[in-house]
Formats: structure tokens, sequence, C-alpha cells
């Protein structure tokens, strides 16, 4: 096959002034990043952090306002799908155009804490990936198409700490998207929840997880074949996971990791299962 030599340079600068009183924290700058992807671009990004602390420091109040330019490369698209198509794969850097969220997080114990958070994001060239056909005979790979994306997202985080010992933390996410040219947000859950624990016994540590990801829609890319669907309902993914860690001195150990022991048959990417 043939492939294009692409340069893609991408210079930032953020400085911030940061102001301290008391309980309160308040950080006003800007993200600045200049792009150079083919054609020029100057990016400019607000950058704003505050936090109030009160109730005895046991509760904070926290907000962010920024954005940012990602570069997206074959390494970083291909870190997130492993199955792309690398000699059609056209490379645009991903704008960050808003990225707004706020929150609480405190104590509600010695042993008990929490996060609230919710969360708006206004994206250009966010990559979202589709299968693809030669005529009618299917590739099994991906290409990617970018299109404008919107996301609000409500995130709930629970965590248990017993010492140094034991720490159990459940966490769950709900996001609403809107997409401008795609049918859908391909690959993307509404709904995840997941579930995780650590716990150091002696000379051993005990970690798990179990995590669900609700239905997503996948684009088959099966343009030229008459009355093929136009996307696929990926089922829900429940995966349970476990690990066991013998700490032989500080600088050996011995580790076994049993993943989705379940046996759940599911398919992160459309044509592969686990």
């Amino acid at each position: 096959g043939s492939y294009t030599n692409t340069s893609n340079m991408l210079i930032g600068l953020a400085p911030q002034y940061t102001f301290k009183q008391e309980d309160l924290n308040l950080g006003i700058g800007f993200n600045g990043q200049l792009e150079n992807n083919g054609k020029s671009n100057a990016h400019l990004y607000p950058k704003i952090d505050f936090s109030y602390s009160f109730a005895d420091n046991s509760l904070k109040l926290y907000a962010t306002f920024t954005g940012e330019t990602v570069k997206n490369t074959f390494k970083t698209i291909s870190a997130e799908n492993p199955f792309i198509e690398p000699q059609i794969l056209g490379l645009a850097n991903t704008n960050n155009k808003k990225d707004f969220y706020a929150g609480l997080k405190g104590s509600l114990s010695n042993t008990m804490s929490f996060n609230l958070r919710a969360g708006y994001k206004d994206i250009a060239n966010m990559p979202f990936y589709m299968g693809y056909s030669i005529g009618d005979i299917p590739q099994n790979n991906f290409i990617v198409n970018y299109d404008t994306f919107q996301v609000i997202n409500a995130h709930l985080e629970l965590c248990y700490q017993q010492s140094e010992n034991l720490r159990i933390i459940l966490s769950g996410d709900y996001n609403h998207y809107k997409v401008t040219t795609q049918q859908y947000a391909w690959y993307k859950p509404n709904e995840s929840i997941g579930l995780s624990f650590v716990d150091n016994i002696d000379k051993f540590t005990i970690k798990g997880d179990v995590f669900f990801l609700s239905d997503r829609e996948a684009n088959p890319g099966f343009m030229f074949i008459m009355n093929a669907p136009t996307s696929v309902d990926l089922k829900p993914i429940v995966d349970v996971n476990i690990g066991v860690e013998y700490h032989y001195t500080k600088a050996l150990s011995f580790f076994i990791n049993l993943n989705n022991i379940v046996n759940s048959q599911y398919q992160i990417w459309y044509e592969y299962p686990v």
C-alpha cells in the first residue's frame, strides 16, 4: 500500500494567575495554542478554576472552564481502536472548544467520601469509527469520520476507605450526546457503572473490579449493500476481573490476574468479540 507523510505541530502556552484567600481558590488565565496541520490555526481558550471549601473543610465546591486542541496521530487513534485501516486514515486534530464542569465533593464520615459532578463539552473534529466496504465486500476494519460533538455528563463517585488496607470505589456516569452529521455517537455508551476494590492483607494485595456499559450503536459501514443495516445495536457489557499479588520482597512480587471471569460474551468493536 501507499502511505502519505504528514506534518502536525502543536505549540501551547497556558499562563494562569492564582488567587487564594482562606477557603477560596481562584485561577484565571488562558490556554493559547498554535496548530500547523497542513494549514496554520491559532486557538485561544479561557482557563478558569474555582474551588471553595466549607463545613470545616469537609465539603468543597469546585468548577473549571477551559478548552484545548488535542493532536490526533496514528498512534493515538490506533491505541483507542487497534483495528483502524491506516491507508485511508485522515488525521485532524480535535478541538475541545468548551469544557466546563462543576461539582461538590467531600466526606460523609471518617471512612466515606463522595464526588458529585456535572459537565458539558463542545467538541469539533471528534473522531468516530465506522466499518467500511470495498464494493459489497466488508473489510472488517475501521475508518474515521469526524463530527461536531456535544456531551452533557453527570458523574457520581462514592469511596470507602478503611485505613490503608481496604479501599472500595463505586462510580457511575450518565451521558447525553448530540452529533451533527452522524446518525449516532458511535460506540459511546449513555450509562456506565464501575465498582472496584483493593485490599492489602499482610504480603498480599487483592484487587478486583466490575464494570457495566450500556448498549452502544455501531456503524457497520455497509454503504453499498442492498437492505444492509445502517446501525447495529451492541448489547450491554458486564465484565468482572480479579487479581492477587504476593509481595515476596520489596523488589520482587508474584501476581495472577483473571479477566472476564464470568465469560461474558460482548463486542467492544463491531465484529470483534472479546
